[in-house]
């Protein structure tokens, strides 16, 4: 095993605990890159039902470092908690692909009444409390000529959402990858109602705790992480079948809905100035909406959310895997 250099952390005894909102996360994309081949520290890897779950996890110390998901989830955490400490540490860009649809979207049964988002005044809606889903949901109703008090909202959990919409005891379900593309591929009695959330709104957002980011040791291991994420990244946008085929084998997901999956996923990691003002621009666009509905006790700042110290080695980390790319 390598050891650290004069002046750095030596990690070798370093647990980096990393959760993911859903069976898929990041290790896939570090595993079919080969990004988790030469590692200097041990990873512990968990899996938490969605966001919220996982940002309790972080906020309790129990893991050091995770994500994917959006804004909401710590929107959420920070307004109606004291001093969390939790900070967004890294932000995945969207990245044009051959899929442009939106980052989450609306299931109903194959043969629904329901056609489009501006049929659904009256209808029973699901979605899951305190997920970016809910915010995503609130702009396309109003773009719609709907809002919240047009239909009957619910916050179940996914199973029972996808129990209930099936025996008709809800007639639309708000969800997100990769329930949504797996469901689609897998059942016929089910139908794609509408994409909700603009494709250039879709970050993928990663998380750290407070704990984590306090010791040289494990900050030091969170900053290698996100460069191997970063590198990753690239290598699956430009290498889809094989990362279809190998990230389908780890999370037993049918390699066509993976491919699916990343496609409609492109991200890139390490962002411009303005690019990290657009971010916090939308996290506080979406802190005042849930502010205004009163779902947060108070409109927490916005920078104090981030530490973008990690970003120049994101940034080098795209442009090494870029390089890697033209010259191989």
């Amino acid at each position: 095993m390598p050891t650290a250099s004069a002046g750095e952390p030596d990690l070798s005894g370093v647990v980096l605990r990393v959760g993911a909102p859903n069976k898929i996360g990041n290790r896939p994309y570090l595993e079919a890159a080969g990004e988790l081949d030469d590692l200097t520290y041990r990873i512990e890897w968990s899996e938490f039902s969605a966001t919220p779950a996982l940002l309790e996890a972080l906020r309790g110390g129990n893991i050091d470092l995770g994500g994917n998901g959006g804004a909401t989830a710590i929107i959420f955490e920070a307004g109606n908690n004291d001093a969390s400490g939790l900070k967004v540490v890294a932000s995945g860009r969207p990245v044009d692909g051959p899929q442009q649809a939106g980052s989450a979207a609306l299931l109903v049964r194959a043969d629904s009444p329901y056609h489009s988002i501006a049929d659904l005044k009256g209808a029973r809606l699901s979605v899951m409390k305190g997920s970016g889903t809910q915010y995503l949901l609130g702009q396309v109703l109003d773009r719609a000529g709907l809002g919240f008090d047009d239909i009957q909202l619910l916050n179940l959990s996914n199973d029972a959402a996808l129990a209930a919409l099936l025996a008709g005891h809800i007639d639309a379900w708000g969800i997100w990858d990769p329930q949504l593309s797996v469901l689609l591929h897998a059942r016929d009695d089910l139908r794609l109602l509408g994409w909700v959330g603009k494709r250039e709104d879709s970050y993928a957002i990663q998380y750290a705790s407070a704990q984590a980011l306090a010791d040289p040791a494990r900050r030091a291991a969170i900053e290698d992480f996100l460069a191997r994420l970063a590198r990753a990244s690239v290598w699956v946008a430009a290498h889809p079948d094989e990362w279809a085929a190998l990230s389908g084998r780890l999370v037993r997901v049918d390699p066509v809905v993976m491919r699916q999956i990343g496609e409609r996923t492109r991200t890139r990691y390490g962002l411009t100035t303005p690019q990290q003002q657009a971010l916090e621009d939308a996290f506080a666009a979406e802190a005042d909406y849930w502010h205004a509905q009163g779902t947060i006790a108070r409109r927490p700042g916005i920078a104090p959310l981030f530490d973008h110290s990690f970003n120049p080695a994101m940034l080098a980390a795209t442009r090494e895997a870029r390089e890697r790319l033209d010259n191989p």
